[in-house]
């Protein structure tokens, strides 16, 4: 399955352009990114701790802790921060998903946490669910600019309906007054962003059962890093500051 992806604190570490010195052959230091945010969130990230977020502050930490330091390169698109990942112009990538095809040019740390998607409905308005092919003629919502993991990124192709939105609120606005059936992306997020509304709660929505999708989220190294010796040290120090814990350790934390 080719996996695409990803559904944010910064610790005054400066941010530096592809034009860094070259790291040392002892690893004093690693060049890190990420992924980008979402267009519906990048103007909204004040207190929402989305996954990328978390996975940025927790390198700096676990970089840190094994004697490297980190340095922030500005996140570019995608498919840029894997080439230079893969060339070793980057030696970090702090959130990543993980695939046997990119095993081969990564050396990937043990999964951190695990980013879990899946399907909002109206307290009450629940709909039997088995797989994307039930939400055929329904209308569905997302945040402008997800990446929405297999198989829900298959709604469209299934016969079902998709809009976009950049306003959150927009989202849940068009979910209570039945404009959608339901809402998909991100449940992490959904979830605070209704923890800081105010015209919502949490409990006006209910999670569709058995949609949910979740995945393990990595670090990964450059193979052409010096770096990359260093992964068994990166792992410990990632089981200790964030042990895996369980789906709904991860929705109700």
């Amino acid at each position: 399955m080719k996996v695409r992806f990803l559904v944010l604190c910064t610790l005054g570490v400066a941010v530096t352009g592809l034009a860094a010195p070259a790291v040392a052959a002892d690893c004093v230091s690693a060049r890190i990114s990420g992924p980008q945010i979402s267009t519906a969130l990048a103007p909204r990230t004040i207190g929402i701790n989305t996954v990328i977020e978390q996975g940025r502050a927790l390198a700096l930490q676990a970089l840190k802790s094994i004697g490297i330091e980190p340095v922030i390169v500005a996140p570019e698109p995608w498919k840029r921060v894997l080439k230079q990942l893969r060339n070793g112009k980057l030696d970090l990538v702090h959130t990543i998903l993980k695939s046997d095809k990119r095993s081969k040019v990564y050396a990937y740390t043990v999964p951190w946490t695990r980013d879990i998607h899946g399907i909002l409905v109206r307290a009450g308005r629940s709909f039997p669910y088995t797989s994307v092919a039930d939400l055929e003629g329904k209308v569905g919502g997302t945040l402008l600019g997800a990446r929405i993991p297999p198989p829900l990124n298959e709604i469209r192709r299934q016969g079902g309906q998709l809009f976009e939105t950049s306003s959150p609120a927009s989202l849940f606005e068009m979910l209570n007054a039945g404009r959608v059936d339901f809402v998909v992306g991100p449940l992490g997020v959904f979830r605070q962003l209704l923890h800081k509304s105010h015209d919502y709660r949490s409990k006006d929505f209910e999670n569709l059962p058995g949609a949910n999708v979740s995945l393990p989220v990595h670090m990964a190294f450059s193979r052409n890093s010096p770096c990359a010796a260093k992964l068994p040290q990166l792992n410990a120090a990632l089981q200790k500051l964030s042990p895996i814990r369980s789906d709904q350790e991860i929705l109700t934390q």
